[in-house]
């Protein structure tokens, strides 16, 4: 039980502090509301939960085999998410562009996916699966894929909650910009804390 509770303490902090998912139901929240960011909201969780059955059925074993998988996974992930946040530094700045507008996925099966390329979920699931499976039984896996979707559940819907709050400042053009710039640079710099955690 103590290695599942320390799990869940894992998975709350990955789940609820800023990163690439928070971003998209917080954005997802202010563009549409708190009913409009729900789709995003269950891609991811559904997303998360498929990595961690991932993780669990033998990529964590994997990844412990083998560092170097790791480190490339990582760095793809970071490289992905830096430029996702540059393009929207870049486009927030051309008055072409509509502001506020996100190449991150905002549709639920874009964003199962993109777990799969999220550094943070990776590092997040691997390190849960590891500190859970000291003495993984059918049993505790099976709670720990329920923390799995329960956990980032709640975290997500902070998010969006804070997000539909700011929907009708949003609706300012010259505060939409800002949002979006603000969303880019919280991008890159969650990509390079993601790759130069200790």
């Amino acid at each position: 039980m103590d290695a599942l509770i320390a799990a869940a303490g894992v998975l709350l902090a990955g789940a609820i502090t800023p990163g690439p998912n928070n971003f998209v139901v917080l954005t997802a929240g202010a563009r549409a509301g708190f009913v409009g960011a729900l789709p995003a909201l269950a891609g991811i969780v559904l997303g998360s939960v498929a990595l961690g059955i991932v993780a669990v059925l033998g990529a964590g074993a994997l990844f412990n085999a083998e560092p170097r998988l790791g480190v490339v996974t990582t760095g793809a992930g970071c490289v992905y998410l830096i430029w996702l946040g540059a393009r929207a530094l870049i486009e927030s700045a051309a008055p072409t562009q509509s502001a506020g507008h996100s190449h991150l996925p905002s549709h639920a099966s874009g964003l199962f996916f993109f777990q799969f390329l999220n550094p943070k979920a990776w590092a997040t699931v691997l390190t849960v699966t590891a500190a859970a499976q000291t003495e993984a039984d059918v049993g505790r896996t099976g709670l720990l894929i329920g923390l799995f979707a329960l956990i980032p559940t709640v975290c997500l819907t902070i998010w969006a909650g804070l997000g539909s709050l700011t929907s009708e400042y949003l609706a300012r053009p010259r505060v939409a910009v800002w949002f979006q710039r603000s969303m880019g640079a919280m991008l890159i710099i969650s990509a390079l804390l993601l790759w130069f955690r200790p």
